[in-house]
């Protein structure tokens, strides 16, 4: 069995790994929090953020081959963007979205 610290640190790995893929062959998202807002990530499957609260000023990168799937706790309080392009409003405040993005629906998230 492994013990919390050896899991931390898969997971961490794991983050680490996804957040340097290259996103020319999927998809490169970029989130800056302006308000407290809190995120789940799964990329390609695989869990690399579970449900942290991530402070104003805070910038994560993500990336995925096939699809990255973001629950955002508060759609208001981070601005998204998918490979260079920023996404319009999510939501207001203290609203909570599930985003399943993919090479194939960059263009209707972004509008361009």
């Amino acid at each position: 069995p492994l013990n919390r610290s050896s899991q931390v640190s898969s997971l961490a790995s794991r983050t680490t790994q996804t957040e340097l893929a290259d996103g020319a062959n999927g998809v490169d998202v970029r989130i800056d929090v302006h308000n407290e807002t809190w995120v789940s990530v799964q990329s390609d499957g695989e869990t690399v953020v579970e449900g942290v609260i991530l402070g104003a000023g805070t910038t994560r990168r993500y990336s995925a081959i096939q699809a990255l799937e973001m629950t955002i706790g508060n759609a208001a309080g981070l601005t998204l963007s998918i490979n260079g392009r920023e996404v319009p409003s999510l939501g207001r405040d203290g609203q909570v979205r599930i985003l399943t993005i993919t090479p194939n629906n960059v263009e209707r998230l972004t509008g361009s």
